[in-house]
């Protein structure tokens, strides 16, 4: 693949952060082999090698101090493309992948470029988030920043919109495609792309292990030698069998396990207590809830699990400290 790169200029080299606080899946795509079939799969391109690929992952906390940290980008030719990877469905991604994009447009150029009179050459965004389980019963859907803006009753106002080509448009539009690893119709993409189809059968298999009763520990146990018997992930499973156990039990605390069987209803229990009115009591078990997490999941992660604003989960952080 010709390397196009060079097409815009960056004002610093792109910075390798280190691989810290890692989930599976950052872990499995760290190995550039695997990021260059993940590549493959998504642009539809057979002829990528790994030195076409410039990893721009954040990995620093931003000026206002909420703390930046995506799952997977990467620069390759002159497209940057944003890859997150979440337990369930979250409508907010919009918002975040369009953070995480200008937040690594700082990293890129500095701020200070985009000051100048000359126009500058930035890579062209692709936004994709990978959804664990099939809880929508669709393969894929595409989310955007205008479903989030608030709506007016008034349907002939036109404030806030621009006449563009004829049409009445958004000042700001970002697309977000969303997959669902485990739907049925996406069985022929996961097989262009082996390591993610082992990440979406192992989150499967841990789930469906809890369902069943067993415990955090021994689902993930189950859901190693489960992955391995379909002939998946099978070197990093074998090579790092308790690193990877740490890993994924890290990432849910067994509170959560326990009450939430592995977060599967917990937005819906949500829902239905703020419908029904939560009382002090199920306030306080909700509080604990968030502060045994605070430790493992990160703002962004915990307030549209528990229904709040990323600014609620900081004061509650805050308080905690």
């Amino acid at each position: 693949m010709n390397n196009q790169s060079s097409n815009f200029t960056m004002s610093q080299k792109t910075k390798m952060h280190p691989w810290q606080n890692d989930t599976l899946f950052k872990k499995i795509f760290r190995d550039k082999k695997e990021l260059v079939l993940l590549c493959k799969g998504l642009t539809g391109q057979s002829n990528i090698k790994e030195d076409d690929i410039h990893i721009t992952t954040l990995k620093e906390n931003n000026a206002i101090y909420v703390q930046v940290r995506n799952d997977l980008s990467f620069i390759i030719g002159t497209d940057i493309l944003l890859v997150e990877q979440q337990t369930n469905p979250n409508p907010n991604m919009p918002v975040r992948q369009a953070s995480y994009y200008f937040n690594t447009l700082s990293e890129l150029f500095g701020n200070a470029v985009f000051h100048l009179p000359k126009k500058q050459q930035i890579p062209r965004l692709i936004l994709i988030t990978f959804v664990n389980g099939d809880p929508k019963k669709i393969p894929k859907e595409t989310l955007t920043l205008s479903d989030m803006f608030y709506k007016t009753n008034n349907t002939n106002n036109k404030q806030g919109q621009l006449k563009i080509n004829v049409r009445y448009q958004n000042y700001i539009e970002v697309y977000v495609e969303t997959i669902y690893l485990n739907n049925p119709a996406n069985i022929e993409f996961l097989n262009q792309i082996p390591s993610l189809k082992g990440f979406a059968t192992f989150t499967k298999a841990v789930k469906d292990y809890g369902k069943q009763g067993y415990s955090k520990e021994e689902s993930v146990e189950k859901a190693i030698d489960y992955t391995i018997n379909q002939n998946l992930l099978v070197d990093i499973l074998l090579k790092e069998k308790e690193g990877v156990k740490t890993m994924v039990m890290a990432q849910i605390t067994q509170e959560e396990w326990d009450t939430c069987n592995f977060q599967e209803g917990l937005q819906e229990g949500i829902t239905e207590g703020l419908q029904k009115g939560i009382t002090e009591g199920q306030q306080r078990e909700r509080r604990k809830l968030i502060e045994a997490v605070l430790d493992v999941l990160s703002n962004e992660e915990i307030a549209p699990r528990f229904g709040l604003s990323i600014e609620e989960v900081e004061e509650i952080r805050k308080q905690k400290q």
